[in-house]
């Protein structure tokens, strides 16, 4: 931990000469980045480029662990400011009332593309292997 962020002020510089006001502020905001980088307050959102996914699909009946077939594919829109090289899953669990673990390591198979109608980068998620039939999950990616 780091002790506490304080603003520098005009009252703080009393010898410094008078261009140093238009300085303060970006000094201020500097510091204020670094001391909410340093205290734990990183976030994906504002320091990796790309996005964070969260959302619910179900896996058919008919669905095969490691068979790529089966699957009910799912697309949302992406909204990073570049393409995206790797989708990682940060949570997968069974959308149930209680707490579930995966007992088998889970991929994901992706693709992105865009339509005529839409500049929008779309993600879609051909297959996730892993899972068990006829069930819904809970799934968080983040996409870097």
């Amino acid at each position: 931990m780091i002790p506490e962020f304080r603003r520098i002020l005009k009252e703080d510089l009393t010898a410094a000469p008078d261009w140093i006001d238009g300085m303060i502020t970006p000094i201020n905001l500097f510091f204020e980045q670094v001391y909410n980088a340093m205290n734990k307050k990183l976030s994906i959102n504002d320091n990796v480029n790309g996005m964070v996914y969260s959302g619910q699909f179900s896996t058919p009946s008919t669905y095969s662990d490691g068979a790529n077939i089966n699957f009910n594919k799912f697309s949302f829109n992406y909204t990073g400011s570049f393409n995206p090289r790797s989708i990682l899953i940060g949570n997968i669990n069974l959308n149930s009332s209680y707490a579930t673990t995966q007992i088998k390591p889970v991929f994901v198979d992706w693709t992105l593309s865009t339509t005529a109608l839409s500049s929008t980068p779309i993600i879609t998620i051909n297959y996730i292997t892993g899972l068990i039939a006829s069930s819904s999950y809970n799934i968080t990616l983040l996409c870097i």
